[in-house]
């Protein structure tokens, strides 16, 4: 297994980098603009007030979005764990789609090792990158706003840092359980956006509509930063129902590709 995980590392090594790298880019970029819009708070506030409220409420923008450290970066991380997301659907839905579509597939399972082990391997690497991502853009983040000399409670950025890598467990095992049961892929980068687009909509049509059971449809909102920065916690039965998803997805995965007939060449 350790040579088909080193070699799922190594095969995702320059996009890992430059997902990672990138997160942080934005992360930064956002957080050096907060110092002189915290002085302007009066004057954005006035102009966020002719938005119409359906725009705000679906970006998470109030009139003290800018006042705040914690605010503002809660605006930030609507952005980040969409782009997050999307990482984690790009790297799940080719787990083993990537084989089939290049048609290696059958190369790969002649090989002295069971289906179990590849998909063990490679939801490793692709957890392990995720990681890795997650360290830098944590990290990172931390530091920078440490060297700007504004002050944030760690444990609340952590818990709020965190939903990122919570969000892209989600989508890892939504992209598992799709890779291992479509018959053929055409293109990855179709599937994630479309998957992690149509979820992000639905949690606008919560924040639009107010209906509160749709935050159970989507990711995306089961993290209210509100609600953390208030508590300091997250929303437990939200956690909970994230922990059912995943795992019933990827021992689901694991059912259907130990059983499917794989395309041969």
């Amino acid at each position: 297994m350790k040579p088909l995980f080193l070699h799922e590392l190594k095969q995702n090594r320059a996009t890992a980098i430059i997902w990672a790298v990138s997160l942080l880019a934005v992360s930064a970029l956002y957080l050096s603009l907060f110092p002189a819009l915290s002085k302007q708070t009066e004057t954005i506030s006035k102009v966020l007030m002719n938005y119409p409220v359906a725009v705000r409420e679906a970006l998470g923008i109030t009139a003290t979005s800018y006042s705040t450290l914690k605010a503002f970066y809660a605006v930030i991380l609507g952005f980040i764990t969409l782009a997050g997301a999307i990482q984690a659907m790009n790297l799940s839905t080719a787990l083993t789609s990537r084989e089939e579509r290049n048609q290696t597939a059958e190369f790969l399972l002649a090989k002295p090792i069971s289906r179990t082990t590849i998909l063990t391997a490679k939801l490793l690497a692709v957890a392990t990158i995720l990681l890795g991502t997650n360290i830098v853009y944590v990290g990172g983040t931390r530091l920078f706003i440490y060297a700007t000399g504004v002050s944030i409670d760690t444990k609340l950025f952590l818990l709020m840092s965190l939903t990122l890598l919570l969000i892209q467990t989600f989508f890892l095992a939504f992209g598992f359980i799709i890779s291992v049961s479509a018959k053929r892929i055409k293109s990855v980068l179709t599937v994630s956006f479309t998957s992690v687009f149509g979820f992000y909509i639905i949690g606008i049509l919560d924040a639009v509509l107010g209906a509160k059971n749709i935050r159970y449809l989507t990711p995306f909102k089961f993290f209210d930063y509100a609600y953390i920065m208030k508590n300091s916690s997250y929303e437990w039965q939200y956690i909970i129902l994230e922990l059912v998803l995943v795992v019933a997805a990827i021992v689901a995965g694991y059912l259907v590709y130990i059983r499917r007939n794989i395309r041969s060449i």
